[in-house]
């Protein structure tokens, strides 16, 4: 199967709200339900090790219900409703990352995550709460647009900041899981 996220509202004339799965020839999944869609774009998509799908971008809800910017989806597109982010991100989630231990890493334009301070990058538990462990400070200066995770579970991210807790890091910086 295929995911495609992104900001359309159809494929190849089949309703469908920013996410499709799609069968290996390339036409809709029907046994994946998205009921509503989400009401705004995806810009990234994850696939667990357990099937379920991690979603992040600029939309609010999904199939109706209150998804402040990264969701989870079980693997017949119904929501999961384990992952309770609450108010989760206050603006535009570009990229998530997995770790090992099913961490999830995001990144974007946000400030806040269920109203604590995060500043372009947090770190949630893979219930959908955020990992006070992982704290950033001042985080980035400027958004990130992707993230990912390496063997050793440091994290890697890239896009157009050019700091990182106030040490010069243009574009590019890598951050120890602390």
């Amino acid at each position: 199967k295929i995911l495609v996220g992104g900001d359309f509202t159809s494929y190849n004339g089949t309703g469908r709200n920013r996410i499709v799965r799609l069968n290996t020839d390339g036409t809709v999944d029907t046994g994946f339900l998205i009921g509503t869609g989400f009401n705004g774009a995806v810009y990234d998509i994850k696939l667990q090790s357990d099937g379920k799908i991690l979603v992040a971008g600029s939309f609010t809800t999904y199939a109706g219900t209150s998804r402040p910017r990264i969701a989870r989806i079980n693997t017949d597109g119904s929501i999961d409703t384990g992952f309770t982010p609450g108010t989760g991100f206050d603006a535009t989630v570009y990229g998530i990352a997995l770790d090992s231990a099913g961490d999830i890493y995001a990144t974007g334009d946000f400030a806040n995550f269920a109203g604590t301070g995060r500043a372009k990058i947090a770190r949630l538990n893979s219930d959908g709460t955020l990992d006070t462990g992982f704290d950033p400070g001042t985080g980035l200066n400027f958004f990130p647009y992707r993230v990912a995770v390496q063997a050793d579970d440091k994290v890697i991210a890239v896009g157009y900041f050019t700091t990182y807790r106030g040490v010069s890091r243009n574009c590019i910086v890598r951050i120890n899981t602390d």
